[in-house]
Order: structure tokens, then C-alpha cells, then sequence
């Protein structure tokens, strides 16, 4: 990365203890409301207990392979968003988690945590400030559509069954 490009840095942001403890207990509660109501996609790999890049990796191999032994073509489409976790849009991962019935106690409160997190610095110009999305224990669950992975939406919008892998 360009050393004298200031999109090259991002500062550390030391959160409370107590917040931390929060935001762990509520994406357990997270978590355990996906697992118990089967609300996560199969071929959903990451952020999930038990399962894996490595276990994503041999079920990609494994369609690959299985293409080629019945003569028929394979296609990979692969995505990596510059600077997702800063344009995610809280009201839509709200919405989300309306739709999956959630506790509304605890969605108030996650609301609460993720609104309005920002970070200030001095600089030789004037102060400067930005959205902080990520470093704290919330940030590996939340993805647009509230962790709602991207075969899930593909399938919901009717996607051929072999294209949402």
C-alpha cells in the first residue's frame, strides 16, 4: 500500500471492556437464534462454528471435480467488496433481523451499540471523522443483509439450485 496515502491507515480504537463483554453475549444470542431456528445457509462457510475455509475449499474442489467427470463446465465468481464493512447499512441489517423474528429487547440494543460509532482525529486541516465498522466482536457478524450470505440471497431471488454455491 501507498505509504503517503491516508486511506492506507486505519486508526486502533480501544473499546471498553464492559462493551466488548456486551457485544460478545449478543452475538452469542445471535448466533444461537440462527442455529436453533436453521436460519443459516448450508453453503455458508464463514463465521460459523464448526465449519471452515479449509471445508469450503474441498467443496469447491469437489463441484469442480464433479463438472469435469460429467464433461460439463465449472465457473467460480469470486468477490471481494473494498471497503464493505465500512458502507454497511445498519437500517438494512435492522430490517433483517426483524424478518428473522428476533427479540426485539435485544434488537433495540444492538441497534443502540452499532448507531452512531465514530472516530475522531486531529489533523493539520481540522478535525476528522468517519463511521467506525470494524475491531469490535459484532464486526464478524454483520454483513449486508445481516449475515445473510450471498447464496441465500441468489436462491431467494431465483437463482437456477447449482448456481448458489
Amino acid at each position: 500500500k501507498n505509504k503517503s496515502d491516508i486511506k492506507s491507515y486505519r486508526p486502533v480504537s480501544l473499546l471498553p471492556t464492559l462493551g466488548k463483554i456486551l457485544e460478545k453475549l449478543l452475538l452469542e444470542r445471535l448466533n444461537h437464534h440462527l442455529r436453533r431456528n436453521n436460519l443459516q445457509h448450508p453453503n455458508q462457510y464463514g463465521f460459523r462454528t464448526n465449519r471452515s475455509t479449509e471445508e469450503a475449499i474441498l467443496d469447491l474442489l469437489d463441484k469442480i471435480n464433479s463438472a469435469k467427470n460429467s464433461n460439463q463446465h465449472a465457473l467460480m465468481i469470486s468477490l471481494d467488496i473494498k471497503g464493505a464493512f465500512d458502507h454497511l447499512q445498519y437500517t438494512s441489517i435492522k430490517n433483517s433481523l426483524d424478518n428473522l423474528k428476533y427479540h426485539s429487547n435485544t434488537l433495540e440494543t444492538l441497534t443502540d451499540i452499532l448507531s452512531n460509532r465514530k472516530v475522531a482525529i486531529n489533523t493539520s486541516q481540522g478535525p476528522a471523522t468517519w463511521n467506525q465498522q470494524q475491531g469490535y466482536p459484532l464486526s464478524r457478524f454483520l454483513e449486508p443483509g445481516g449475515r445473510r450470505s450471498a447464496p441465500a440471497r441468489l436462491a431467494s431471488r431465483g437463482a437456477p439450485a447449482g448456481i448458489c454455491r
